[in-house]
């Protein structure tokens, strides 16, 4: 099973700038085994879904800190039409 050190190393391959790399390993590093297996099977099947994953993970802290309702409906929008796309996918 794929383990928190082959995930960073994906993630620190991409084309994230070092921050995004850095809060992105630090989101997924209190993750379960599964869902790190998740992430890697993922980031390997069609690697935009990192950039996807890191700006899905900001605009949430944005709107956490800023307690934006507009950026939240924005947010849940887009997870939404990315559901559906991964859906239609497989």
């Amino acid at each position: 099973m794929p383990t928190i050190t082959d995930l960073k190393k994906i993630i620190f391959d991409s084309d994230l700038s070092f921050e995004e790399k850095e809060e992105l390993s630090w989101m997924f590093s209190g993750g379960t085994e599964e869902e790190i297996a998740a992430g890697v099977r993922l980031f390997t099947e069609d690697p935009i879904w990192i950039r996807r994953v890191s700006d899905n993970y900001r605009k949430k802290k944005m709107a956490f800190l800023t307690d934006d309702l507009d950026l939240w409906k924005q947010i849940l929008e887009e997870e939404k039409g990315y559901a559906d796309e991964k859906k239609s996918a497989e």
